[in-house]
C-alpha cells in the first residue's frame, strides 16, 4: 500500500507556523515575512490551526505529551495563553507575500461555524490564492470552545457531515438548496466559486482509524493525515472498499505527516537533525508530505532562515 501512495505523490516539505509564540524576538506579524522567506528557501506548503478560544484548563494534560514548552500540543495540553490567529484571515496575509507555496489550513473547527459562512472564506481565498487553498475540517476536542459559541459538542460529528455536503452544494452550482438536520436553505447563490473544482482539496486527520473518518475520506478526502498512529493492514482494507464503492483509489489520497521534535532538556528548541531519522520511517509507511514545525526548531527568529535553509538541504537527501 505505501509504494503506491509513494508512487502517486511527490515529497513535499510544509511549514507549521502556528505555535511559535515561544521563538524568541517573535510577534504574530512575522508569519507574512517568515512565509515569504520559506518560499525561497523551497517549501512547498505553509500549514496552520486554529482556536477561537482556550478554556482555562484547557493544558490540564500537558505533562502527558511534553515538558518542553515548545512542544507540539494536538488537543488536551495547549495553554489558554496560546495566541491562535484566525485561520483564513492569516492565509490570507500569506498568501499576499507568496506565490508558490499551498496555504494550507490544517485544523479549521468547522461546526463552530455556519458553513455558507465558511464556504464564504474558503472560496474567497482560494479566489485570492489562485487555486493554492487546501482546507482540513476538524470537530476538535474542547468541549467549552463549543459551549462558548452555543454549539452542541456532542453532535459536532454529524454537523461536520452536512457542512461538507453545504460546501460542495454551493460551490458547484446556483442557486444552490439543502435540508438537513442542523442547515437548511433555499434558492442561495453564493459566488464566487472557488478557483479548484469542486472546490479546494479536504484533508482529514485522527490519531485512529474510525467509521465517519474512513466515509469522509472516501466521499470528499484529497488527503489523509494520521496523527500519532499509522493504519494497520485491515484500516487499508476498510478504506480502499470504501473508495472503490465511490469510484476512486486509495491512491489519490495524499499522506501528510508532522516531523516531531526530539527535546534534549525542557527549555531549549530540537536539533531538526535529530528528528530526522523519522523520515525514513514516515516514508515506508507512505507519507510524502512533511510538515515541521517553526517553533519547536528555532531557539531565536534570527535562526530562522538557516533554519529554513538547512530542512530544504536534508530534505533533498529524500528526493
Amino acid at each position: 500500500m505505501s509504494k503506491m501512495l509513494n508512487e502517486n505523490h511527490p515529497l513535499r516539505v510544509a511549514l507549521y507556523l502556528s505555535q511559535i509564540e515561544h521563538i524568541e524576538g517573535i510577534d504574530q506579524s512575522m508569519i507574512v515575512d517568515m512565509a515569504s522567506v520559506a518560499e525561497k528557501a523551497g517549501f512547498d506548503d505553509i500549514f496552520m490551526g486554529e482556536h477561537i478560544g482556550l478554556s482555562s484548563d484547557s493544558d490540564r494534560d500537558r505533562h502527558l505529551r511534553t515538558t518542553n514548552i515548545r512542544g507540539y500540543g494536538l488537543d488536551w495540553g495547549q495553554p489558554p495563553s496560546k495566541p491562535w490567529l484566525d485561520v483564513m484571515t492569516a492565509l490570507a496575509a500569506v498568501a499576499g507575500a507568496t506565490e508558490r507555496v499551498r496555504l494550507c489550513a490544517t485544523a479549521t473547527i468547522a461546526p463552530l461555524r455556519h458553513p455558507l459562512v465558511s464556504a464564504k472564506q474558503i472560496a474567497s481565498l482560494d479566489v485570492l490564492s489562485k487555486g493554492r487553498l487546501v482546507v482540513t475540517p476538524i470537530g476538535s476536542w474542547q468541549p467549552a470552545e463549543y459551549a462558548a459559541l452555543g454549539v452542541d459538542f456532542k453532535t459536532r460529528g454529524r454537523r461536520l457531515d452536512e457542512i461538507l455536503e453545504v460546501w460542495h452544494a454551493v460551490w458547484a452550482e446556483s442557486p444552490a438548496a439543502y435540508d438537513g438536520e442542523f442547515f437548511s436553505f433555499n434558492d442561495m447563490h453564493c459566488e464566487p466559486k472557488p478557483v479548484q473544482k469542486p472546490g479546494p482539496a479536504l484533508w482529514f486527520g485522527a490519531n485512529k482509524m474510525f467509521p465517519a473518518l474512513v466515509r469522509r475520506l472516501a466521499k470528499f478526502g484529497s488527503g489523509f493525515m494520521p496523527l500519532g498512529f499509522m493504519p494497520s493492514e485491515e484500516d487499508w482494507a476498510t478504506l480502499e472498499e470504501a473508495m472503490a464503492a465511490q469510484g476512486r483509489s486509495v491512491g489519490e489520497l495524499e499522506m501528510i505527516g508532522p516531523v516531531f521534535p526530539n527535546f534534549r532538556d525542557d527549555i531549549n528548541a530540537a536539533n531538526i537533525d535529530d528528528s530526522l531519522p523519522q523520515v525514513e520511517q514516515l516514508l515506508e509507511a507512505g507519507i510524502t508530505t512533511f510538515f515541521v514545525g517553526a517553533g519547536p526548531f528555532c531557539q531565536s527568529i534570527n535562526d530562522f532562515p538557516d533554519f529554513c535553509d538547512h530542512v530544504i538541504k536534508r530534505f533533498n537527501e529524500y528526493r
